[in-house]
């Protein structure tokens, strides 16, 4: 017979320490951003092709509407 699920979550349970936990935090940023950028229709409009940021939420629209 099987552990209960209980006890098997209470078995495999621990805290991660503060520097553990921002690696994960920053693990998981670094993926979704790179899932983000490979896939741009995802979450929102495509960056800018010119290679600079866009700063500002007016110049976006005046990219959309040139």
């Amino acid at each position: 017979m099987g552990t209960p699920p209980q006890m098997e979550f209470r078995r495999h349970f621990h805290a991660l320490s503060d520097k553990d936990a921002e690696t994960v935090v920053q693990t998981v940023a670094d993926l979704i951003v790179g899932y983000l950028k490979r896939n741009p229709g995802v979450g929102g409009p495509a960056p800018a092709q010119s290679g600079t940021e866009i700063q500002n939420p007016d110049d976006l629209q005046k990219e959309t509407q040139a």
